[in-house]
């Protein structure tokens, strides 16, 4: 996802390598356009790809003091939804900065991030994890000894 960020021109170089998540975050308000929340949610939440882009309006929890994403669910490889890695629904604090960038994002549909721009960068992040695969070498079959 931000190597992809970086090939699109949106990030200068892959902030996982050497910037602090701050200054991830603050590029990517800047250059990141309806996707900036998405870097949000999952730097400030902890969320795993495929979490955020399946998050709903739903899943927000904003009451008081109390502000918590509820994951039910995420986003595989194809579109297909399902549940979380793990199986089980999840609660995660968000931050308030967080909570305030969720709270104005469109209600164009029941989902949060916008579905074709959130899939073309779920798409490009697998097709590059596959293209990793392939080029690491092969895995040697293990051989047991005849005693």
């Amino acid at each position: 996802m931000l190597t992809d960020a970086v090939d699109r021109d949106v990030l200068a170089i892959n902030p996982a390598l050497r910037l602090p998540l701050a200054l991830f975050l603050a590029t990517a308000e800047r250059l990141a356009g309806e996707l900036a929340g998405l870097y949000f949610a999952m730097g400030r939440a902890g969320l795993r790809v495929g979490e955020a882009i399946g998050l709903q309006h739903e899943d927000v929890v904003a009451t008081g003091t109390r502000r918590q994403l509820v994951i039910r669910g995420t986003v595989r490889m194809g579109g297909r939804i399902g549940p979380p890695k793990d199986g089980t629904t999840r609660v995660v604090d968000m931050t308030e900065s967080l909570a305030r960038i969720l709270a104005h994002a469109e209600r164009r549909s029941s989902w949060i991030f916008p579905r074709s721009a959130a899939a073309a960068a779920a798409r490009s992040a697998t097709a590059r994890c596959a293209r990793c695969s392939a080029r690491s070498p092969p895995r040697r079959a293990s051989r047991t000894r005849a005693r």
